[in-house]
């Protein structure tokens, strides 16, 4: 992480998205047995968004930028002794949302029991931090893992006004950070991706 901080130019977004349909699609992977549904979701919205966007998991590689074929997400997990890690879901795009939340359960189990290959923890290019598991409210920032392109963070979904056709109306809403590596995307394409990711959340239906 310091040597990601030492030469990687993060720049921060900060945004929110309605999170209503989010919420609904959560409880119905909830009602099929899947508890990381919130998770799961965001990694099937961010990989759409990547197919799209391919600049936004680029890595730098010297003076050379390296875009790989697929899209390789890091899942922060946190353990039980409060310790992180970010084991890497690789192909996302070859899986539906059940095979999804089949992938990523694996990966926290062995995550949360320090069974992580070497394999398990490389070759990631963009991440996702789902903060709201542990964090009530509020919005934060990540640190990129060395090589990630960006990583979308997550706060807990909120409850709020919202206007609605001119209308103020109770909302829920669900906080996002997104940050990237100025090196591998300027604003006008990290805003774009963005988005495209605040889109998928709202739109999202199982």
């Amino acid at each position: 992480m310091t040597r990601s901080l030492q030469g990687v130019l993060p720049v921060h977004a900060l945004n929110t998205a309605r999170a209503e349909n989010l919420l609904a699609a959560v409880e119905r992977l909830r009602d099929e047995g899947i508890s990381s549904g919130v998770t799961t979701l965001l990694v099937s919205v961010v990989t759409k968004a990547l197919l799209k966007h391919p600049e936004m998991h680029r890595t730098v590689d010297g003076e050379e930028f390296i875009v790989r074929s697929d899209i390789n997400l890091g899942v922060a997990v946190s353990g039980p002794d409060g310790s992180l890690s970010v084991p890497v879901l690789h192909g996302a795009q070859n899986f539906d949302i059940r095979e999804l939340a089949a992938e990523l359960d694996a990966l926290t189990a062995r995550s949360r029991a320090q069974k992580l290959t070497p394999a398990d923890v490389s070759g990631g290019s963009f991440a996702i931090s789902n903060m709201g598991r542990t964090m009530k409210g509020g919005q934060g920032a990540g640190i990129l893992p060395l090589g990630y392109g960006g990583m979308l963070a997550s706060g807990s979904v909120i409850d709020a006004a919202v206007v609605d056709n001119g209308v103020v109306v109770p909302g829920k809403i669900l906080p996002l950070t997104l940050t990237f590596d100025h090196r591998v995307a300027n604003g006008i394409a990290a805003w774009k991706f963005y988005a495209d990711v605040i889109k998928g959340i709202e739109e999202i239906v199982l």
